[in-house]
């Protein structure tokens, strides 16, 4: 570098320096005065700096995530055999206690298919008893003419007539008892395929929708449903936590729900199920808790999860 550069550098540097000494000086001295005169071409703008103190806190905020209000359980219920609807002891709106008849199918075909089965059965039985009758009569006729044919007093050719027949008497029993044993289960299946004729809850609910009228036949391929119930003596509350927020949410923490229709009276739980998985489209984790309902919860609520995320300093 030149000497003549240098020093024109150096002259920049001073300048300035003093410019941002003037500056200060004059926002020390002018700090509670308005500007009198305009400032002159060239002249630096005072700069005022204010300190504070450097505090530390612990921030523990709130996420707000939509929410729908589901059943504890939902059925859809099909009858479990073909057949005519001869009754439908439930309506919508009607509350249904577990155990208790939903729908009959006309019993009639079911009756007809167990007398015939129980006939049968009825002629294997015989059929078998026969058949041990005959190999019990010749059992001791082929034991007779073997002793006998040992001593050289009966033919082989006599003794193996008679023993062919056994053989065949100890086959035909044995494919009796068999035939016996095939229509003893047909007949369990016919009973069964009758005791389906009558659908019965499985739990305590409310009918939400009735989908079919008495006289209607009923199939099982495809299933024809009658009648859709709810659980909602307890109902579930789901929502979907962002993907970056996932991890500060505390599992332990109770979840604030506040119901549209309510928003004055929050509810308190716990969350109940985490998914395993993300949801590819939106990113995000459902989470669900389960509250108990008083009577003004209903099943596709709007409702909002208020959920307090961990600590961070």
């Amino acid at each position: 570098m030149s000497l003549r550069r240098a020093c024109r550098t150096t002259m920049v540097w001073g300048a300035v320096l003093v410019s941002a000494s003037a500056s200060m000086a004059g926002c020390q001295k002018d700090a509670g005065a308005s500007s009198a005169a305009p400032a002159e071409a060239g002249a630096v703008e005072p700069l005022c700096v204010e300190t504070v103190a450097v505090a530390e806190w612990v921030e523990r905020p709130v996420l707000e995530i939509p929410a729908n209000v589901l059943p504890n359980q939902k059925l859809v219920v099909f009858p479990k055999v073909p057949g005519t609807i001869i009754e439908i002891t439930k309506d919508k709106g009607d509350p249904v206690a577990k155990g208790e008849v939903l729908l009959r199918i006309d019993p009639q075909p079911y009756e007809d298919a167990i007398r015939q089965v129980e006939a049968q059965l009825q002629v294997a039985r015989v059929a078998a008893a026969g058949a041990a009758s005959t190999v019990d009569t010749v059992t001791p006729q082929l034991q007779r003419l073997e002793a006998l044919q040992q001593s050289g007093v009966v033919a082989q050719s006599q003794v193996d007539e008679v023993r062919t027949g056994y053989q065949q008497g100890v086959a035909g029993a044995q494919a009796a008892r068999a035939q016996a044993q095939l229509a003893q289960v047909g007949l369990e299946i016919a009973r069964t395929r009758l005791a389906d004729t009558v659908v019965t809850a499985p739990f305590d609910g409310v009918v939400a929708e009735r989908l079919a009228d008495v006289g209607a036949l009923a199939q099982v391929m495809p299933p024809t449903p009658v009648l859709v119930i709810l659980d909602i003596a307890r109902v579930r509350v789901e929502g979907a936590v962002p993907e970056l927020q996932f991890s500060r949410i505390d599992p332990d923490e109770e979840v604030e729900v506040v119901l549209d229709a309510y928003p004055d009276r929050p509810l308190r739980a716990r969350i109940s199920a985490v998914a395993p998985a993300l949801d590819p489209e939106t990113r995000t984790v459902p989470i669900s808790v389960v509250l108990e309902n008083d009577g003004r919860i209903r099943p596709a609520m709007a409702a909002t999860l208020r959920v307090r995320l961990r600590a961070e300093t």
